[in-house]
């Protein structure tokens, strides 16, 4: 599996600018959440959201004995109306990565996002190309590439490029109009 994804390659690929606000949307296992505290430095911030509080208090710590001090931790469900708790247009950039096959009511989610950030900022949607015979998530759960870019077209977005992410995902940035 030479061309999985490759997170400092794709996150390299982004311009987020230093001093930046960053959320990511779902967070899990926290590939990406350093790599995005090291972008936005420490005058930036990340808040990191996720739904799995035991997952939250083990990334947190792994930070802390890092010295890792600007991402803060929300316990929230993405789906649930007000869950996530920042200011209209306070936001630089958002990564939503292997998250929507999970999520019910996807639409909402992506609102929440385009609500939260700012005028022309950005959105790194990642997400499963395929099933890969089990490797990714159940065929009939694949958010496919073409409904990305309807539904945040849809949202007031528009997709500025595609990134490399292997040939297991597709990585789109979208930027708020």
């Amino acid at each position: 599996m030479t061309n999985f994804l490759q997170p400092k390659k794709i996150i390299s690929e982004t311009a987020i600018v230093e001093g930046s606000v960053a959320v990511d949307f779902g967070f899990g296992n926290g590939i990406f959440l350093e790599l995005l505290a090291r972008e936005v430095g420490d005058s930036g911030e990340v808040y990191a959201i996720d739904i799995q509080e035991d997952i939250i208090v083990r990334v947190k710590k792994e930070f802390e004995e890092k010295g890792i001090e600007n991402v803060n931790f929300i316990v929230a469900d993405l789906e649930e109306e007000k869950a996530i708790k920042l200011k209209d247009s306070s936001v630089d950039f958002i990564l939503i990565s292997s998250l929507f096959f999970q999520l019910e009511n996807k639409e909402f989610v992506a609102k929440e996002a385009g609500r939260i950030l700012k005028p022309n900022g950005k959105v790194l949607f990642i997400d499963w190309r395929d099933s890969f015979k089990g490797l990714g998530p159940d065929v009939s759960l694949i958010f496919p590439e073409r409904e990305a870019i309807k539904l945040f077209r849809n949202l007031s977005f528009e997709l500025e490029r595609r990134v490399d992410s292997g040939e297991y995902h597709y990585a789109l940035i979208f930027r708020k109009i």
